[in-house]
C-alpha cells in the first residue's frame, strides 16, 4: 500500500477466496489509515455482488477512476 498514495479496491461479496468478515476488516483497514493520514477521499473501497472476478463493469469502473486520478490540472 502507498498511502496516502489513491487507492482503490474492488471487493467480492461472494469470493471463495476471500471471506465477506476479512474483506470487511481489510476495508476499514485500509480506510482508517487514509483516515490517519489525512486523505480519506483517496481510498476507494468498492464491494461488488457475485464471485471472485474482474467483470466488465468493475473494468468499466477502474478505467473511470484511473482516469480521474490520472488527469492533469
Amino acid at each position: 500500500m502507498h498511502a496516502p498514495a489513491p487507492l482503490m479496491v474492488q471487493y467480492n461479496e461472494d469470493d471463495e477466496l476471500f471471506t465477506p468478515q476479512g474483506q470487511h476488516d481489510a476495508d476499514r483497514k485500509i480506510a482508517d489509515i487514509y483516515r490517519k493520514a489525512g486523505k480519506p477521499d483517496d481510498y476507494v473501497g468498492k464491494f461488488q455482488p457475485g464471485p471472485h472476478k474482474f467483470d466488465v463493469s468493475m473494468q468499466d469502473e477502474t478505467f473511470a477512476w484511473l482516469e480521474k486520478q490520472l488527469a492533469l490540472d
